[in-house]
């Protein structure tokens, strides 16, 4: 018997099937792929893209990074950081540890929200 999926369940798929997203630069267009983005910060009023090897300077909107990324299993942890809940190592009380050894800060007021996305995102995968 196969499994009914819901419009919310194809989106999902779709998402991750386009592995690619556009992210506009002073430069031009770079696609970057969301699986080796190790989070967003957000400063001034532009956003820039940390790899493991390499940071992405872009003119994407604060209000625009959030919405692109939460669909690939990234949580906002504080007003300047939008992290991958796959590339976390650490999770301490005021901060939490990537792949790469950067320390990002844990907002109290969006701690419990980040463990319950944890949870979840760890249940799910």
């Amino acid at each position: 018997m196969m499994k009914e999926t819901t419009a919310c369940d194809d989106n999902r798929i779709m998402l991750r099937q386009m592995k690619l997203i556009p992210v506009q630069t002073a430069a031009g267009v770079r696609m970057i792929n969301p699986e080796e983005l190790l989070y967003a910060e957000i400063y001034r009023n532009e956003t820039c893209f940390v790899f493991a090897e390499q940071r992405i300077d872009s003119t994407v909107l604060p209000a625009e990074a959030e919405p692109l990324l939460v669909p690939f299993g990234f949580f906002r942890c504080h007003r300047n950081y939008i992290v991958s809940l796959q590339k976390i190592t650490f999770i301490g009380k005021e901060y939490i540890t990537m792949e790469n050894g950067d320390s990002i800060p844990l907002s109290m007021q969006r701690r419990d929200d980040f463990l319950a996305a944890c949870t979840e995102f760890m249940r799910r995968n």
